[in-house]
């Protein structure tokens, strides 16, 4: 039986031409016979893509054409076809907030925290714990004392940012599980 390659990646990175690049994508992975989904916006892009591993190879060295850099792509390997059809998609936003003037990676991001200085910005006193994934996700598990905003969708993440306001003093650590919702915050 085939083994196929997986990858998964995000990268938040100016897109002139999202139209442009849907097309050529998808132009190669039907070619490729490469499965699964790729969202283009003008914020970035992000993806999860299936087919024999060449095809793969060929694909990630047109990612890294615009910029993403070999941590950005997740890499697993599966004996059964993983997706069934092939989608990509232009959306305005590649992980969606609901307003994309509002928030643009781009433009401005958080400081990223390496796992070693995790525990010791957690035990700073002003410093709030904010778990940013949703109901299905909190509810296998979170990191003890972190505020979980028991949302279903990450559109509904400003809504519980609002209440945090009255903290603004305080700075906010969080998490996700691949990292794409924290950068876009």
């Amino acid at each position: 039986m085939n083994k196929y390659k997986i990858i998964s990646f995000y990268k938040f990175i100016d897109i002139d031409s999202p139209q442009s690049l849907q097309d050529r994508f998808y132009i190669f992975c039907k070619k490729s016979k490469i499965l699964g989904t790729l969202i283009i916006a003008n914020e970035g892009i992000n993806g999860m893509l299936a087919g024999q591993e060449s095809k793969i190879d060929e694909i990630s060295e047109k990612l890294f054409e615009l910029r993403l850099d070999r941590d950005d792509i997740k890499i697993s390997f599966s004996e059964i076809k993983p997706f069934n059809r092939l989608r990509i998609k232009l959306k305005k936003e590649i992980i969606s907030l609901g307003s994309p003037e509002k928030s643009n990676p781009n433009k401005l991001v958080g400081k990223h925290v390496k796992p070693k200085d995790w525990n010791q910005l957690l035990d700073k006193k002003d410093v709030i714990l904010v778990d940013t994934r949703n109901c299905f996700e909190t509810s296998i598990g979170t990191f003890d004392g972190a505020l979980v905003p028991n949302i279903n969708t990450f559109k509904e993440f400003p809504g519980f940012l609002k209440t945090l306001e009255g903290q603004k003093e305080k700075k906010i650590a969080m998490f996700c599980t691949g990292g794409i919702r924290c950068e876009k915050v």
